[in-house]
């Protein structure tokens, strides 16, 4: 459906508007979604700390459609999956990752190249579903080349 409408201005000009409305999009399947936290544990995120790091999760996991599935990845030199698998988003995911987090020891280094690895394995899991990647670090990533983290999550350039 398009709809127009022009007004004539005092200044003798006009403006028009026009309004399109196409119908809604409809699919066959429901859209199955998942988010990836991926979440830096290292000695610098100390200064962060791990109640701030905490609030974000739950900023970040608030802001997910409620049908979501959710898992993370803690690292620092390695990486670790919280779950085995995806798990439906709900308080006692988001608190699982929270004390996941509270009982990992922070060590020196950050491989965020390896996490995106681990990450590439849990989204490659058979699955078509769209997974949304969140990293979350005090942004101390080390040398990296210009498309390390790119090719560590198998995904393309573009």
């Amino acid at each position: 459906m398009v709809w127009t409408q022009t007004e004539p201005w005092a200044s003798g000009s006009s403006g028009a508007v026009i309004t399109v409305a196409p119908p809604p999009l409809r699919t066959q399947t429901p859209m199955h979604r998942r988010a990836l936290l991926v979440i830096d544990t290292s000695r610098s995120m100390e200064l962060v700390g791990r109640q701030n790091v905490s609030r974000v999760i739950r900023a970040v996991t608030a802001a997910l459609p409620a049908n979501i599935e959710l898992d993370a990845i803690l690292y620092d030199r390695t990486a670790k999956r919280v779950f085995d698998s995806w798990k439906p988003m709900s308080a006692a995911t988001t608190a699982t990752i929270e004390k996941s987090l509270a009982l990992r020891a922070a060590t020196n280094g950050s491989d965020l190249t390896a996490a995106l690895r681990a990450a590439h394995t849990a989204i490659n899991d058979g699955n078509a579903a769209s997974t949304l990647v969140v990293v979350i670090t005090d942004g101390v990533i080390g040398d990296l080349a210009g498309k390390d983290l790119t090719a560590a999550l198998d995904a393309k350039t573009s």
